[in-house]
């Protein structure tokens, strides 16, 4: 059988698009800290929130082989409008709303001598 060259073409395309759309993040307003983490680890990521936004969505989950390690959410002064702590072992979930203002918010996690991973996402 013998396809056309047109025809193939219009495959590769449509091919091409679907990977893209895949390959395209869900939600352009968040952010993502999915890591493991080791006893002196310091991570983050931020955002940058406008006028228009008025709450944070912290959600995910942590997961603690041994402690302690803080995740937090800072300001753009660099003040913690959310932290926690987890010093023993098990997995959390994470869920809370925080109120938001404009600026460069980050997201992010130290650890003070605790290894796990933590899949969380900061969103608006």
């Amino acid at each position: 059988m013998k396809i056309k060259s047109d025809k193939l073409i219009s495959l590769a395309i449509l091919l091409s698009l679907s990977w893209m759309m895949a390959c395209t993040p869900d939600d352009a307003n968040s952010v993502k800290l999915s890591e493991p983490f080791g006893s002196s680890s310091n991570h983050s990521v931020n955002i940058v929130l406008g006028t228009d936004v008025e709450q944070l969505f912290l959600s995910g989950s942590v997961t603690i082989v041994r402690g302690p390690v803080t995740i937090y959410v800072a300001k753009p002064n660099n003040t913690r409008a959310f932290s926690r702590t987890f010093s023993s072992s098990g997995h959390f979930d994470v869920n809370t709303t925080i109120t938001a203002g404009v600026g460069t918010w980050k997201l992010g996690l130290e650890s003070g001598g605790g290894e796990g991973s933590v899949d969380l996402s900061l969103s608006y």
